[in-house]
């Protein structure tokens, strides 16, 4: 029988090349000096974290349990093909912030926002400055209040109920002390006044210059992190085994084994138990999980067919009776060159929220935006609702501190186990919690953590 040499030509370079393919996998899982890093989550922490992981050389695997990336950074484009940002917004001050940084460097448009620059209406949709000032000499006394050792440990509401009980804010309304509980702290910490510690006001550093958003989009920076990496969306990660000397990760019924895993899921997921640690977590950080409090602040976008509210207000705060119902608004029509009002929830009135249907929470809505502007106002034609608190890969919006929790819980938290496990996300960072450049810095300070653990 005759060969065919082109055909065993060819059936030789086939063997060389899967022995070459072969070779070339093994030595990835055997060269120690190549480490495969399994990141959970590829909201802001995790793709900083594994952008720089992979530049080190690492071989990184990004499990997310969402359909898509971004985590809490989630820009949605159904109305009118307009991004608008379901969870993260701002930039909270753009002096030496590496979240501005990063836009900069990649030519991502910004748009400058004031936060202060608000029309404040009362309950009868009144405005005026005299009521503006009382706010505003309402909150000086408050700040005066909470600054006092004698409200150290207790909750926000604790001092509003001392405060009234010895005549100290007796020259304001309730539906003023209430705006200031919702409108101005509520929505600032995304947490019930009941729960929340006086510690919170206080925590953390303040990053200054102008405030910006991203009028195409915050998503645009995960987008840009993302690039090149290996990430795998709707894995849900159920289990993380440390016990032996290679981490075990299992998402969507695989096992990924690892050198070392970094975990940056919402401190809500880890609240709800949702992942499974074998070993349990450590005592300090199971502590940190439990106090440790997580809050919700959700947003309704309503789209109407022309502007009925003042053009020169970029925002629109409402003192409301009851408690807590649309606050605050933000005027978008200049921004996104649509008639588009964006409303805010926070707290427990946020949470209940959630349970309604999109009708009724659009009739709230309205109900007060009525009374600032009368009955004639148009019915929205679109509307977009969040709901952070029932979402399960997130369980809330962002960390805030209870009553018995610490800045140095945050620590905790962060800490790495054994070098194998780190851990990072807002609720890790004690300098900047519950901001997106506090979620970023937390992702690159794993990194560096992982990267040393190597050498």
């Amino acid at each position: 029988m005759k060969t065919n040499k082109r055909s065993l030509f060819n059936v030789c370079v086939a063997l060389l090349s899967l022995l070459t393919i072969v070779a070339c996998s093994s030595n990835d899982t055997q060269n120690p000096s190549v480490k495969r890093v399994v990141v959970v989550g590829a909201g802001i922490a995790g793709l900083t974290a594994a952008d720089m992981l992979d530049e080190q050389g690492f071989e990184v695997i990004v499990l997310e349990s969402r359909d898509r990336i971004g985590g809490r950074l989630w820009t949605d484009r159904g109305i009118e093909g307009v991004p608008l940002d379901l969870g993260a917004s701002w930039i909270h001050g753009i002096d030496a912030n590496p979240v501005y940084e990063l836009a900069q460097k990649h030519g991502v448009p910004l748009y400058e926002w004031d936060t202060e620059d608000a029309a404040l209406y009362d309950t009868h949709g009144e405005s005026s400055a005299t009521l503006s000032s009382r706010i505003d000499a309402l909150n000086d006394e408050f700040m005066a209040l909470v600054s006092e050792s004698r409200f150290r440990h207790v909750t926000i509401d604790d001092v509003i109920e001392t405060a009234l009980r010895e005549g100290e804010l007796s020259a304001y309304s309730e539906a003023e002390i209430n705006f200031l509980l919702s409108g101005i702290i509520e929505d600032e910490y995304a947490a019930p006044s009941r729960l929340l510690s006086v510690s919170a006001l206080m925590e953390g550093e303040v990053v200054k210059g102008a405030e910006v958003i991203f009028p195409q989009g915050y998503d645009q920076l995960t987008s840009i992190l993302a690039q090149g990496l290996n990430v795998r969306t709707q894995h849900k990660v159920t289990d993380i085994n440390y016990e032996s000397d290679k981490p075990i990760v299992t998402a969507k019924g695989q096992n990924f084994e690892a050198d070392y895993v970094l975990v940056t899921v919402p401190l809500g997921v880890l609240k709800n138990g949702t992942i499974s640690f074998t070993p349990g977590l450590p005592r300090q950080k199971t502590r940190a999980i439990n106090e440790l409090g997580m809050g919700t602040l959700n947003k309704v976008y309503l789209k109407f067919p022309v502007a009925f509210w003042e053009d020169e207000a970029r925002n629109i705060a409402y003192i409301s009776d009851p408690k807590g119902q649309f606050t605050f608004w933000i005027n978008l029509a200049e921004a996104t060159s649509q008639a588009i009002l964006l409303g805010f929830m926070s707290g427990d009135e946020a949470i209940a929220m959630e349970g309604q249907s999109d009708e009724d929470i659009v009739a709230r809505a309205m109900t007060v935006l009525k009374n600032i502007y009368g009955d004639a106002i148009p019915t929205p034609e679109q509307q977009l609702i969040t709901r952070w608190a029932s979402d399960p890969h997130s369980y809330g919006s962002y960390s805030y501190l209870s009553t018995g929790a610490t800045n140095e819980m945050r620590e905790d938290l962060a800490a790495p186990i054994e070098e194998k496990v780190f851990f990072a996300g807002e609720a890790t960072h004690e300098d900047y919690p519950s901001t997106v450049h506090g979620a970023l810095l937390s992702g690159q300070r794993a990194a560096n953590w992982i990267i040393r653990s190597r050498r």
